[in-house]
């Protein structure tokens, strides 16, 4: 006879798992199979490791973007005729 599915999540208890999870730690209790924890533990790192790589990507293009803007828009110093009286 085989093993019963385990029963799913409640919303509670989904949201401790996702928000474990978006912090880089593994929602792994004490009497899950070792086989299944590795599992659980290997797609949570996984999962932490591509959401802080996607944000650093997100990230460095609104500095890439912020600093070009700022080339662009920068109020410009007069030119060589700003200096021509010193």
């Amino acid at each position: 006879m085989g093993r019963r599915p385990p029963a799913p999540l409640s919303p509670d208890q989904l949201a401790g798992a996702k928000s474990a999870v978006s912090v880089g730690a593994a929602p792994v209790t004490s009497s899950t199979p070792p086989q299944v924890a590795r599992v659980i533990t290997d797609i949570s790192h996984a999962t932490f490791a591509s959401g802080m790589h996607t944000a650093f990507l997100v990230a460095a293009g609104v500095a890439l973007a912020g600093a070009l803007i700022g080339l662009i828009i920068r109020p410009g110093n007069g030119g060589a005729e700003a200096y021509a009286g010193l």
